[in-house]
């Protein structure tokens, strides 16, 4: 009739649309809609506690314990306990997750982008550097950075009051270690023999688990892994690797099914390794002063 219709005044189904999208999404949701874990806590992916990406939390927390449990125990994979460290940049999570049963649809809503999991030799010095490059924007006037840095196998501060000197090109990528005093200080990578967290050895070899697109892509402008030596590609698909872990907890509820607790972890055996799932700020992996 000739008037206007703007996409919030349309109201009208098409059905023989809406037929075909569900013959398409009730097999996706069938298919990864069965229940493997429950978590009693919700946790705290999408941004963390201060609305922005750039402090440790939760689900960061258990997204990275994900990856290092996948990488110590796969049957193709031999690298020492006491250098494996594993980080995931904030933006790659994408959802919180309330308290409730744990599908692969779930692991699906934190982890949309299909992005692989895979394990890389690199120095103590370039994993200084991206903790570095990921902090760059932290602090009470900071600002949103997909790029921060979640980990599990390390510590780590990060000193708001120490100006970012990192180098950058316009382009936002990393071209350079910080030229003045490193804002992310005491970096220490866990030790299962002592049971405690040493110090990180600039020198030393270690053992890098992430996703692709950050170790291999360079994605977020991490440049300071360009040319690392690959030890294994294809570790899993991102939700995979989460929902392997997770069905690996003990603590099963009535229904038999695991519950996301820090005590029923498969890293809880480990002895002084940081876990509290519990808190939404996760188990003080990362401190910020």
């Amino acid at each position: 009739d000739g008037k206007d219709v703007t996409v919030v005044d349309y109201q009208t189904r098409d059905e023989k649309v809406a037929a075909a999208a569900k013959a398409i999404i009730d097999p996706i949701d069938k298919a990864y809609g069965e229940k493997f874990a429950v978590s009693k806590v919700t946790l705290n992916g999408a941004k963390a506690p201060n609305g922005n990406r750039d402090s440790e939390t939760n689900l960061g927390d258990l997204i990275t314990d994900a990856m290092l449990w996948k990488v110590l125990t796969d049957a193709e994979v031999t690298v020492p306990e006491e250098n494996v460290v594993a980080i995931t940049n904030g933006g790659g999570i994408r959802a919180d997750e309330k308290a409730g049963y744990w599908t692969f649809k779930t692991c699906k809503q934190v982890s949309p982008f299909g992005n692989v999991a895979c394990l890389m030799s690199v120095t103590g010095k370039q994993i200084q550097d991206a903790l570095e490059f990921a902090a760059r924007f932290a602090g009470e006037d900071g600002k949103e950075n997909g790029g921060f840095l979640q980990v599990a196998g390390a510590t780590y501060e990060i000193h708001t009051d120490i100006p970012n000197t990192v180098q950058t090109d316009e382009k936002n990528v990393w071209i350079g270690s910080a030229t003045g005093t490193p804002r992310v200080q005491n970096v220490k990578v866990y030790d299962k023999a002592s049971g405690s967290y040493l110090p990180l050895d600039p020198g030393a070899t270690y053992a890098l688990a992430g996703m692709n697109y950050t170790l291999r892509n360079l994605g977020d402008g991490f440049a300071m892994f360009d040319g690392a030596e690959l030890i294994k590609d294809y570790v899993a698909e991102d939700y995979l690797v989460m929902s392997s872990y997770a069905a690996m907890f003990g603590g099963v509820d009535a229904n038999g099914l695991p519950h996301l607790a820090s005590a029923n972890s498969p890293l809880a055996s480990y002895p002084g390794y940081l876990l509290d799932y519990e808190n939404p700020h996760g188990a003080g992996r990362i401190t910020i002063l």
